[in-house]
């Protein structure tokens, strides 16, 4: 039912307050059922994905384990129901129902079990054959949930899968053909648009390594555990013994019993695990797809009849054999509690064995050393005294270094205190330093200043006394000349020949009416 609430895996965690740097991952393994999904599972899982917490029971029909989730395999088979279909219909998976408020029910409860059954891996592997009727529904809840489907599509033979659902279901090899094709060709066609890889059967049990190294380059992953950390463990999981109905290929490629919509299909599905992927062969799938559908839908009450005259495929027979399986996994189950429990038993009782000879042990023990005990418990007693004084004397201690410490504390708020009023002073000081040496600067500008005027001065006044003193040479030589020719006219002027022209010269001054100035008598030197 749609109602049911899927249960938080124990030792899971959400993220809180955290960003992933890159979208969780799942991988898809798809394929048709008895196709070798179940090894393919089991493969990643050795390789270090997480599988689900409650795997499906090991059965005697898959010996090595389904490793595939039991709760989501229930709740695949509820939506099948619930969108009128079954694993073993023939019919498409009616598209009307994804858009459905069932299917939306469905994708919540989907959602809860994913979480459940995977916690926050980063990376984990889903399995289930049924998947492949119904992928877009399983796409589209992981990216509602940020987490990135990458698909690994696997398939077998036909007519070796026919053969497995003959001995497994009782059905016939053409209806298990039928099944085969539906399967593959919705697988296919579901996953167009997203990171996908294809594989078979036969290549994983030949080498098991190059299937896991193409897996891992196709698309992009690295195994959190190392290959060869697992490799003896691969080596005896996947085996050649799990081949069984082995059938050549060429009997599905020549058969003409067989339809030409599986011989395409099977060959465009070898070439796509070869890695070789064409225009031509996506055209054909889409081809075979489309008249199948077709058919499907036309002889719908036709297929349903022979699901009912065939007793092992009926419905009924189906839903039996179903319950058996299930059956053998609860009695598988109930075996192993019940080995579990006698073994349990078995164990408890060596315990109360063991116990029983260690109480008389210590008994013995306790009575040969009663003395011993009596003394340790005395000396016991006095160390709790002595413990006690100890804590006595430590918390006289831890008051000294209380007060120590306040005194430190206030002691070191008064050098806090200094220093800062200190650095302020020094502070002040360095101000007064810088402004005393600009003006020592300036004064010492000032100086120069005054010292090259003094020195422009005092090679002025060496000059100016230099022509002081030539000055005075000119001056004295000049009035060394105007003594010589003071001399020389007054011997003139008391000269006979002056006295006796003296005459003439007034004469002729009153010729030319121009008054003579006779020149003054000469004075009496008064000089040595």
């Amino acid at each position: 039912m749609a109602q049911k609430k899927a249960q938080t895996a124990p030792g899971t965690k959400p993220l809180k307050g955290k960003t992933r740097t890159e979208p969780r991952r799942a991988i898809l393994v798809v394929g048709m059922h008895r196709s070798g999904t179940s090894a393919l599972s089991g493969l990643l899982q050795h390789l270090g994905c997480t599988g689900p917490k409650n795997p499906m029971q090991i059965i005697a029909e898959n010996p090595k384990g389904h490793f595939e989730s039991r709760p989501l395999s229930e709740l695949h088979d509820d939506v099948l129901r619930a969108a009128g279909s079954s694993w073993y219909d023939t019919q498409p998976f009616p598209s009307a129902w994804m858009t459905s408020p069932m299917a939306s029910q469905y994708r919540d409860d989907l959602k809860e079990m994913i979480t459940a059954e995977f916690g926050q891996s980063s990376l984990f592997v889903v399995k289930d054959p049924r998947i492949c009727r119904f992928l877009p529904f399983w796409v589209e809840t992981l990216r509602d949930m940020n987490i990135k489907p990458l698909i690994v599509h696997t398939h077998r033979n036909p007519l070796e899968v026919a053969a497995s659902l003959q001995e497994r279901n009782g059905f016939e090899t053409d209806f298990g053909n039928i099944l085969w094709l539906r399967h593959v060709l919705d697988a296919e066609a579901s996953c167009l648009d997203l990171p996908r890889v294809f594989t078979n059967y036969a290549a994983l049990l030949e080498n098991w390594e190059d299937v896991a190294a193409r897996i891992r380059d196709t698309l992009d992953v690295t195994w959190p555990e190392a290959a060869l950390q697992n490799a003896s463990q691969l080596q005896t999981f996947i085996s050649p013994d799990l081949h069984h109905q082995k059938v050549p290929d060429n009997t599905v490629f020549h058969d003409t019993r067989i339809s030409h919509w599986i011989r395409d299909t099977y060959t465009i599905l070898e070439r796509l695990a070869l890695g070789v992927e064409t225009a031509k062969d996506a055209g054909r799938l889409d081809d075979i797809r489309g008249a199948f559908d077709t058919s499907c839908i036309a002889f719908g009450s036709l297929a349903q009849h022979k699901e009912e005259v065939v007793p092992a495929g009926s419905t009924e027979q189906a839903e039996v054999t179903r319950l058996k399986a299930r059956l053998k996994e609860r009695d598988a189950s109930i075996a192993d509690l019940t080995s579990r429990h006698e073994a349990t038993e078995t164990a408890l009782s060596a315990l109360e064995d063991q116990l029983t000879k260690q109480t008389n042990v210590i008994e013995t023990l306790t009575q040969t050393h009663a003395e011993e005990k009596d003394a340790m418990e005395a000396e016991i007693s006095s160390l709790k005294d002595a413990l006690t004084q100890h804590r006595t004397d430590i918390e006289d201690a831890r008051a000294k270094v209380t007060a120590i410490s306040k005194e430190a504390e206030a002691k070191q708020e008064q050098l806090e205190n200094d220093l800062q009023k200190l650095e302020e002073d020094v502070k002040q000081r360095d101000t007064e330093v810088a402004k005393m040496s600009e003006l020592f600067l300036t004064e010492q500008n000032q100086n120069n200043m005054f010292a090259a005027k003094l020195q422009a001065a005092e090679a002025s006044l060496s000059a100016n006394e230099a022509t002081l003193a030539a000055s005075k040479a000119a001056w004295v030589e000049i009035k060394t000349q105007y003594k010589k020719l003071k001399v020389e006219r007054d011997a003139l002027v008391n000269s006979t020949s002056w006295r006796l022209t003296q005459p003439l010269r007034w004469l002729k001054a009153c010729l030319s009416r121009k008054p003579v100035q006779l020149p003054d008598p000469p004075e009496r030197s008064t000089d040595p």
